[in-house]
């Protein structure tokens, strides 16, 4: 019957576009084990993530009922890749979005110490004591991160922090314990 076919069309449909994520993140992890070379250009922090977020994530956060929250902060410019920095936020607000079920995501932009400081905020599954020194390695996934999103290839912290890394950056995760939300901190050279 033809709505057999429309099933099974379907999903090969999402089967072929989850291989294709996990593809793209292989091709990515192993491209960032090569000495990039980077084209550094001025980035004004909360232009960027706005600009993320009204192109390519609003659709997906207005979807789940969540509000992301960009708090009232002071522009920090930082003279870094555009393009690989993007890839980094999208995927950490990505997270932010998929573990969260409802509330909001709230990202702090702040300048100290010659370093920009992005803060970001959900009110997800949060981390378990065992998950949080984990949750960068390549392919961990915590256990109710695979439940409520069985799609993940578990490269998508691994490749964040590799990319913050090689801007010459840090990356740290904190979460006061299951359903408690978590926590992501970058800080990044100014200049």
């Amino acid at each position: 019957p033809a709505y057999k076919h429309k099933e099974i069309i379907a999903k090969m449909a999402r089967a072929s576009e989850k291989l294709n994520i996990l593809i793209n993140d292989i091709f990515l992890s192993l491209q960032l084990k090569e000495n990039l070379a980077f084209n550094p250009e001025l980035i004004d922090l909360k232009e960027l993530i706005e600009d993320l977020y009204n192109q390519t994530l609003k659709p997906n956060y207005e979807k789940r009922g969540l509000v992301l929250n960009l708090q009232d902060s002071d522009s920090v410019e930082i003279n870094s890749d555009k393009f690989y920095l993007t890839i980094a936020l999208q995927k950490l607000l990505d997270n932010a979005e998929k573990y969260s079920l409802s509330g909001q995501v709230d990202i702090d932009i702040a300048e100290k110490d010659n370093y920009a400081i992005i803060e970001i905020r959900d009110s997800g599954i949060g981390l378990t004591d065992e998950e949080k020194p984990k949750i960068f390695n390549k392919f961990f996934r915590g256990i109710k991160a695979k439940e409520i999103w069985q799609d993940g290839s578990g490269l998508g912290l691994n490749i964040t922090k590799e990319i913050i890394e090689a801007l010459g950056g840090e990356i740290s995760a904190e979460s006061e314990g299951r359903s408690r939300g978590s926590r992501f901190i970058v800080k990044l050279p100014i200049g």
